[in-house]
């Protein structure tokens, strides 16, 4: 998958038409993701924990929020849509090449186009070109990547997926489906969605726990139970550490859902 989650839940902010005629400067984490399609020009793009990526004329290319990276580019154009997600999503920057870029850039415009003018339901209709952007690129993605290595590690993380809630989940349990060793799952894993296995499952947990907490039906016991912790105790100091709120806080929190994210998650081994 080009993103890390099977659907991605996102609320658009901006759909930005931007354009100019070079660029050399760093850019500070910005509270939002990305996702550009580059109309015009090429750029390479930088960062201390990835070698420099090209995005030539006619890419797609996603940014994640709160990433530090630096650009150089010359005479540009692009169309920018930022967004907030509470889905897991790639913590580095990732570069698309389709096929069929005219394709892309008529599905980029004609989002800008019902951004910018902001008829009657331009919210959903705006959410409805933005899906289909996704879909394409997710499609095009797995066209793209057909190798014995991802498709092994697609069975791990559709165990992943139907197994979430599992008490006795582990990486080790994943590499074992895989048939990889654990080095080389964890190698593959974080190339292949930007995080480590531990993250991504905690990520999932940490969703699914607070959408119960916050749906008001379950206690903080009930949801402990639901999510696969062995005790409260144990799941109220994860939730804690996590998002940085409490259980019980969450389940006051029904009007206002939480922005998963703006969590800031560390490996529990530390990895």
């Amino acid at each position: 998958m080009f993103f890390v989650s099977r659907s991605v839940s996102a609320t658009i902010l901006a759909v930005i038409d931007m354009s100019w005629d070079s660029v050399d400067a760093r850019a500070a984490g910005r509270p939002f993701h990305s996702l550009t399609f580059r109309l015009e020009g090429g750029a390479t793009l930088f960062s201390k924990d990835c070698p420099p990526l090209q995005a030539p004329e006619g890419s797609v290319c996603f940014g994640p929020a709160n990433y530090d990276f630096a650009k150089r580019a010359g005479r540009g154009r692009i169309i920018a849509i930022h967004f907030l997600s509470d889905s897991p999503l790639p913590e580095r920057h990732l570069c698309f090449h389709p096929r069929n870029p005219e394709r892309f850039r008529e599905r980029f415009l004609a989002l800008h186009r019902v951004w910018t003018e902001k008829q009657f339901g331009y919210e959903y209709e705006a959410r409805i070109l933005f899906d289909r952007i996704l879909l394409e690129i997710e499609r095009e993605w797995a066209e793209q990547r057909p190798s014995l290595a991802n498709e092994k590690l697609a069975q791990a993380c559709r165990y992943l997926h139907a197994h979430i809630t599992d008490s006795d989940l582990s990486v080790q349990t994943l590499c074992a489906i895989s048939g990889m060793s654990d080095t080389y799952f964890r190698a593959q894993f974080r190339r292949e969605f930007g995080m480590t296995p531990i993250r991504y499952i905690n990520r999932l947990r940490l969703r699914h726990a607070i959408e119960l907490l916050q749906s008001g039906y379950y206690t903080v016991g009930e949801v402990a139970d639901l999510c696969g912790f062995a005790s409260a105790q144990y799941f109220s100091a994860f939730v804690t550490r996590e998002s940085g709120v409490s259980p019980q806080q969450h389940r006051r929190t029904l009007a206002a859902p939480t922005d998963l994210s703006q969590f800031r998650l560390e490996n529990a081994d530390g990895t």
